[in-house]
Parts: structure tokens; sequence; C-alpha cells
């Protein structure tokens, strides 16, 4: 969450351009700690010029992206040519040891070109050819774990629930460190019923990559045994990390109370911790040192009347403010209070939502 609230509030600033003189000092004191360390900085001055010739191009959106904040240019290429002369020679290249890392992945070259073609005939819904070639991949490189998830893919859509299992039972044998492999594995599982299985696939997964898909998951899990709270908790988090899943997860929360009129007062407590987590609020320094508020409406109907409770953590004073205006469906609105603090003053600060209405 706090990763999040950072990069909402950095957005501007992340999406300016660096001035000429910035990116050269940046360079400047990169290769200096480069050389420092050990490493030979002329592997900055090949960098660069790499960059400079992917930017004649610029057909990948990655590239597009990096370059509209990093722009390369000659100048740079020749002021870090200038930089890399004044510094001790030699140093280390890594040359041999990116060889070594990248041997498996050169050697497999062929099969994960099997892999790309099964890929172009899955999108062509043909599935039994997709299975043929990767099948072939395997052959060629038995050990890639990423071949059999792809079998599991296959076996897992056609509803084949056993065959998708054990592939993904290779997959991680193979390499357990990849999420997928578990969240893939407990979405098999919890559509067998097996819903220990399932939940502890989901947390192994967790713990190497937060995913909606997990996210929703657990929370489907939660709410069949009756740990609605808990339910509520996934879901939210599911909503807030977006895409098709977050908007199923969005649907489950309203489907357990949020936006609903005429709570019975046996339901009020769950549908207060429902409400809650409609309203997702971070809050941190803006990019100008001052103290916002970011708040993020998870229903698929406008909130207002937002009133949120601002305390000193550990100080026990507090404030509460009504916001004014709406927060469409899904939107979110970024309040800067104007009020210069530090960042450690900003994390002793909590704020909490007390209500809001639904309209």
């Amino acid at each position: 969450q706090a990763a999040q609230t950072v990069a909402t509030l950095g957005a501007a600033l992340t999406n300016s351009k660096y001035g000429r003189d910035a990116e050269l000092e940046s360079d400047l004191y990169g290769m200096r700690y480069m050389s420092a360390a050990g490493y030979n900085p002329i592997g900055a001055v090949e960098l660069q010029k790499t960059f400079l010739r992917l930017s004649e191009g610029r057909n990948s959106d990655f590239i597009s992206g990096l370059f509209a904040t990093h722009p390369p240019s000659a100048t740079r290429v020749m002021k870090n040519i200038e930089t890399a002369a004044a510094l001790p020679k030699g140093g280390d290249l890594g040359e041999a040891r990116y060889r070594n890392a990248m041997r498996t992945l050169t050697q497999t070259e062929s099969a994960y070109e099997l892999l790309d073609e099964a890929n172009v005939a899955l999108k062509n819904n043909n599935a039994a050819q997709a299975r043929t070639l990767v099948n072939r991949a395997i052959k060629a490189a038995p050990r890639e774990a990423h071949f059999h998830s792809f079998l599991g893919d296959l076996d897992r859509t056609s509803g084949n629930l056993r065959g998708a299992k054990n592939n993904y039972d290779k997959a991680i044998s193979l390499n357990r460190n990849f999420y997928y492999y578990h969240v893939r594995r407990g979405e098999v599982y919890q559509a067998a019923g097996n819903a220990n299985a399932a939940k502890t696939d989901f947390e192994n997964s967790m713990k190497l990559l937060p995913t909606a898909e997990a996210q929703f998951g657990l929370g489907q899990i939660a709410q069949a045994s009756g740990a609605t709270a808990q339910a509520q908790q996934y879901y939210a988090q599911a909503a807030n990390l977006g895409g098709p899943v977050g908007a199923k997860a969005t649907k489950a929360l309203e489907s357990m109370g949020i936006g609903a009129a005429g709570q019975s007062a046996g339901n009020q407590q769950n549908a207060l911790a429902s409400r809650q987590n409609a309203l997702i609020v971070n809050s941190g320094l803006s990019q100008r040192g001052t103290f916002a508020i970011q708040l993020i409406n998870k229903t698929s109907r406008p909130l207002s009347g937002v009133t949120l409770n601002i305390t000193g953590v550990g100080q026990g004073n507090s404030s509460t403010q009504t916001i004014s205006g709406t927060i469409g469906a899904g939107k979110s609105e970024l309040i800067d209070t104007g009020r210069r603090m530090s960042r450690a003053q900003a994390n002793a600060l909590k704020v909490t939502v007390v209500d809001f209405q639904v309209r």
C-alpha cells in the first residue's frame, strides 16, 4: 500500500523529463561509483550506445516509455567516454558471468521458439497444435518448468483438472520460486473442491508475488468458511490491484453489502467493515513535501460526504474532516493538504474513513 501511495503521489515527477544537466550528473556519479566498486565504467558507455541505437526506431512501448524520462543522446555518449577515460583503467565487465548465467537460455533457445509458435497456435484457437509444439519443446528441454506450466494451462482451460494438477506439480518441482505455478495450481485445487490445498498454494504464491488472482481466491475461500471480515480484506486488496480480477473482487464486495440499503441489525458490523473496504485511503508526502491523501472508490457507484479521521500515532490527538464533492465510481481523488512536513511526521499520521454516502 505504501508503494502504491508513493507511485501515485510521485506520478507527476515520474512522468516529467529530466534536464540534460541532471542526466549528465547522474552518469558522472554512476560511473564513479562503478569504478570504486570494481566495475569497468566503460560498461556504462556501451549501455548508452545501445540506448542510442534502440531509440532510433522506438518500436517498443517499453523503450518509448523509458526514453520519455531518460532521453539518450550522442552528447551523453561522448561525455561518458570522457568520464571513463579519466577513471582508473580496468575493472570487471561481467561478460563471463553473464554468459554463464545465460547459457541455459542459449541452449534452450530453439525450444522457446517452439513455445512462441505454440502461443501463436493458441491465439488462433488451435489448442491441439499448441500442445504438440510444447511437447516437442519439452523433449528438447525437459527441465524447463514453463513448458510444463503451459500444458497445465491447456488442461485447466479444457477442464482436465487432473492433467492440469500433474503438469503444475512438475513445473513446481522444477522451479518452486515462480509465483504463477502456485496460483494456477491453487485455482485447480479450488475448482476440485480442495480448499485447504488451494489456500496453501495461494499463500505460497503471495510470498513470491502478490496478485489479484491469489487475493481473490483467498477471499472466496474465506467467504465460504464464514470468515467474512477476512474475505472482505482479501477482496479489497484484489480490487485495489485492478484488472478483470479486481473488477470481480469489487462485485464480490458489493454483494457482501457495500452500497446496499436496509442492512439488518445483525449485519451492521459486517456492513461497516465492507464499507471501509469500499473506500481505500492512502496517505504520504507529495512531490512538494506536503501531506497528501489519496481516496480510491472501489465500488461501481459514486461516493459523497466522505468523512476522514486523522490521528497522530502514539500522540493521541486527532481531527475529523469531511471532504466536499463526489468521488466517481472506480475513480480516485488526490487531496493535497498543503501542509509541509518531514517524512517521519507524515508516517506518524494515520488516516481512516469515518463515514461516506453511496449515491
